[in-house]
């Protein structure tokens, strides 16, 4: 057979020259410690290579992955507090500063490094040298050692800059590193689209709600590190209270009498759950081998502040959380968005209101939070928002529309149809200022005026269904209208097949 077929047969992901997982030693007094596995880095996807590269221009290095299934990049977001030293060498040869020797000195302590272009397998790293400096807040020296064997001295440098250094006496000079922009920045991990879990009867069950911090811990019965620290997130959990969310999520499945055991034993006070396989693949990646423990602490606005894919304390989860930073306005807005995009009203609220918090003169902002407050149903809510973005902007049609359809939630219709036809005035190919029309028309036993709003709504947007499905039901009521119902319903038909039947 085939290799490819024997690999597609055996549902293989990896290399015949083994499944190789990434490995971190960390120094401790007893000496070298396998640690990736405590610190969640063994990744499953077949290790190739690794890079330290300061990515975000933070100070600190973080991690490029290279897997055969991918690319992984890993933020370091310690607290920064310690020192550090960039420095980059300008040499006078064609090969540049490849095999230049620089020490640095600072509070007593010193550190050699050489510019090297590879470090492993298929490992290109940075030619600029990183060198951390502890607590150290200034250099006492620095030494370059040029390859064609001249020697540069500076001294009574200060830390967290770049330093660069040209060879032939130029001297050391001092610049800062430029920081990623925000807008440019990747997307951080987050709960934003994390499928559902389940409930006992097999119901979807949500395991994130906006504006609460959330633990999301995976665990079995028969895992007996999940014993170990089962009592350590109940008493979290018992200890805040409201103002945390823990979701236990079991990955056990067909014996649920033991998992309901388990609960008991341990008197757990939050909510349990049962792993699906969408989620289980969103949280742990696909084809990866099962950890247990495994928890996720995520922020109140969804943001990932740490994973830990063994045994946690109390006392951890509690660093994750008060660690969290605030948001920009512009990470606040795109995770809006994203939310907004996925239906996710909850979310999207809570994020908006930190915006218009930060940012009161956002019209947009404003506009996106009446949005979300109003398919909440928080009708009052709603109409103040669209109130603030339309002080903001008074030639807003979609803040006029939000507006006349929250004065007609609570009965106001003469306000809903004074709203309405200010934005219909400012924008008369608005879709949904005719669809709210026509709902309204309709509620009242005006069919002429409705189907009037949805014919034009129609052929506006033509890939509007809800604009469709109005009009069938409003032709299908009239008994002189079959014709023109039958013509519709294959045009319907035709262009939204998934959702005949429905």
């Amino acid at each position: 057979m085939p290799r490819a077929d024997v690999e597609a047969a055996a549902g293989f992901v990896g290399s015949f020259s083994g499944h190789e997982r990434n490995v971190l030693f960390e120094q401790t007094e007893a000496g070298w410690t396998e640690a990736a596995h405590a610190y969640g880095l063994d990744f499953d996807g077949d290790g190739r290579a690794v890079a330290p590269i300061d990515f975000d221009g933070d100070g600190d290095l973080d991690l490029a992955l290279l897997e055969l299934d991918g690319l992984r990049v890993l933020e370091n977001r310690s607290s920064g507090a310690a020192h550090f030293a960039r420095v980059e060498l300008r040499a006078n040869t064609p090969a540049g500063a490849l095999g230049a020797r620089v020490r640095v000195e600072a509070g007593g302590r010193a550190w050699i490094d050489q510019v090297q272009l590879t470090a492993g397998l298929q490992t290109q790293i940075s030619p600029v040298l990183h060198f951390g400096l502890g607590d150290a807040a200034a250099i006492d020296r620095l030494e370059v050692e040029w390859p064609a064997g001249g020697v540069t001295v500076c001294e009574a440098l200060a830390v967290d800059q770049r330093v660069e250094i040209g060879e032939g006496g130029e001297g050391c000079t001092l610049a800062p590193i430029p920081r990623w922009p925000a807008r440019e920045a990747p997307a951080l991990r987050s709960a934003v689209g994390i499928p559902p879990a389940e409930d006992a009867e097999g119901r979807e069950l949500a395991v994130f709600e906006a504006g609460q911090a959330t633990v999301l811990n995976l665990w079995a019965p028969w895992c007996e590190a999940c014993e170990d620290e089962a009592p350590a997130l109940a008493k979290l959990a018992a200890e805040l209270g409201e103002d945390l969310r823990v979701v236990g999520v079991s990955v056990e499945r067909e014996d649920v009498d033991s998992v309901e055991a388990f609960v008991r034993r341990h008197r757990l006070p939050y909510t349990i759950a049962y792993a699906t396989e969408p989620l289980l693949e969103h949280l742990l990646g696909r084809a990866s081998e099962l950890r247990l423990p495994a928890t996720f602490v995520f922020d109140g606005e969804g943001q990932l502040r740490r994973a830990f894919y063994r045994g946690v304390e109390a006392d951890e989860i509690r660093a994750a959380l008060d660690g969290a930073a605030p948001r920009s306005t512009v990470v606040l807005r795109e995770l809006a968005a994203a939310h907004v995009e996925l239906d996710n009203w909850t979310a999207a609220q809570a994020a908006l209101e930190q915006v218009v918090e930060q940012a009161p003169d956002d019209a947009e902002a404003w506009l996106l939070l009446a949005k979300a407050e109003l398919a909440l149903s928080r009708v009052e809510a709603a109409s103040a928002a669209a109130e603030r973005a339309l002080a903001l902007n008074p030639q807003d049609d979609r803040a006029w529309q939000i507006e006349g359809a929250a004065a007609w939630a609570r009965g106001d219709l003469d306000a809903a149809v004074v709203a309405l036809d200010r934005g219909y005035a400012i924008n008369p190919n608005s879709t949904d200022i005719l669809m709210t029309r026509a709902v309204i028309a309709q509620a009242h036993r005006d069919a002429a005026t409705a189907t009037v709003n949805l014919e034009r709504a129609i052929a506006i947007e033509p890939g509007r269904p809800d604009a469709y499905l109005l009009l069938l039901g409003l032709l299908d009521a009239q008994a002189n209208k079959q014709a023109e119902l039958a013509e519709l319903r294959r045009e319907f038909e035709r262009k939204f097949p998934h959702l005949v039947g429905q």
